[in-house]
């Protein structure tokens, strides 16, 4: 089977994989990323025929599809949060929680529709390279919340634009990296350990 139906056990048969989904009914599973890009990385995987097929944009045209997938956004990010927090703690000692980057690709990898739920950190184990970065800190991420897109928006038909995305300069705070990903992914590991500590 092409890569590009990686998704398809977990949505056909998800009581299969008990290491990878963490939560399913009738109309998602809850699974962890096999590459996280942030230190907790899940992704959501809407299973009805009419919506898994669908490309982000098309699906969530519709009020109501973005209505039956919000309440599984909520305990995607609560379960980030909960799995953050049982292996970092914030080195301040204060009690706020961890943010959460949810949004899907514009030019989506993989067949089957999903929803990624992570920190924002950027600093999981597979975040290795500058078209991995730009794909969740620019416009190629439609963040959840801006959904339904306007139909002037141009993620909402122009492919090339939205990969010219992938490869523009590295930019974090306002800082511009330009194509250094090694510079950038320290500055990352550092501004996160700044902040917290391994539990």
């Amino acid at each position: 089977m092409s890569f590009r139906f990686a998704f398809v056990p977990f949505i056909k048969s998800p009581e299969k994989y008990p290491n990878i989904v963490l939560y399913y009914d009738e109309t998602v599973c809850i699974i962890k990323d096999a590459f996280p890009k942030g230190k907790v990385h899940l992704l959501i995987l809407p299973r009805h025929d009419n919506l898994t097929k669908m490309k982000p944009q098309e699906a969530f045209k519709e009020e109501q599809k973005i209505e039956l997938i919000q309440p599984y956004v909520e305990q995607a990010t609560e379960m980030a949060r909960k799995s953050f927090r049982k292996e970092w703690k914030r080195i301040d000692g204060k009690d706020e929680e961890v943010e959460i980057l949810v949004c899907c690709h514009s030019v989506p990898s993989l067949n089957n529709l999903h929803i990624h739920v992570m920190t924002k950190d950027m600093c999981g184990t597979h975040m290795k390279n500058k078209k991995h970065f730009n794909s969740f800190q620019t416009k190629f991420a439609i963040k959840f919340d801006e959904f339904p897109l306007k139909d002037n928006d141009f993620r909402m038909y122009d492919k090339t634009k939205c990969e010219m995305l992938l490869k523009q300069d590295l930019v974090y705070h306002k800082v511009n990296y330009k194509g250094s990903f090694k510079k950038l992914q320290w500055k990352l590991q550092e501004d996160f350990d700044k902040i917290y500590k391994r539990l």
